[in-house]
């Protein structure tokens, strides 16, 4: 906790940033970051949010410094509560759009229409995959020869997992026998040895749900 007035008011001032990364992390898929990342990444936002700030608060006739507490302050000083809360819409609003920025990948795609870069800005390729062809039947081929055809509906975003889940789902064993899964759907874990997914054309992916048992 701080012990002075003048960490006090560097903790305040660093709120803002904490919060807008927060909130990022909770909408995008998670990243391991070291202690000294995440401040750095705090201190990143906590600059774009007084910026922003900065300027709407110029337009408001607010404070330019939403709050700076005086030694020995009992309470906000006159005109803080309205500048705090429009911090903290700005820190919302950041986090928010940047959000939705780094998931949608619009960013990158500027960067590499640009020619800046070739990297997605996801998690890894996996991510990718299911990520970009949203609306696409899979087939899934296990390592006992097991293939599984369905809709996926969920995927696992953690690089350390694999794990999908397949909604009317086709399943056809290694002897040649198939049948539609009686059920809402199929969760394939790390335990099932995925070997590898086949993403099908919509046309081939609905044909082989429509398979019915011979």
């Amino acid at each position: 906790m701080p012990t002075t007035v003048a960490a006090l008011n560097i903790l305040v001032f660093l709120l803002p940033g904490f919060l807008s990364d927060r909130i990022i992390v909770s909408l995008n898929a998670p990243r391991e970051r070291s202690d000294l990342m995440l401040v750095i990444d705090a201190l990143v936002f906590a600059f774009v949010d007084y910026v922003l700030y900065s300027v709407a608060a110029a337009h408001l006739k607010l404070s330019a410094i939403p709050i700076q507490i005086p030694a020995n302050a009992a309470e906000f000083l006159p005109g803080q509560s309205a500048s705090l809360g429009l911090l903290l819409a700005t820190a919302i609003a950041v986090g928010l759009m940047w959000a939705k920025i780094s998931d949608a990948g619009w960013l990158y795609k500027l960067l590499k229409y640009l020619g800046v870069t070739r990297v997605t800005g996801r998690v890894d390729v996996w991510h990718d995959i299911f990520t970009d062809f949203t609306g696409y039947w899979l087939q899934v081929r296990l390592k006992d020869g097991t293939r599984i055809t369905g809709w996926p509906d969920y995927f696992s975003d953690n690089p350390g997992k694999r794990e999908v889940f397949l909604r009317k789902a086709l399943i056809e064993s290694p002897d040649g026998r198939d049948y539609n899964l009686q059920g809402p759907g199929v969760l394939l874990t790390e335990r099932a040895e995925i070997e590898r997914i086949e993403i099908l054309n919509k046309e081939a992916g609905h044909a082989e749900h429509e398979k019915t048992t011979d």
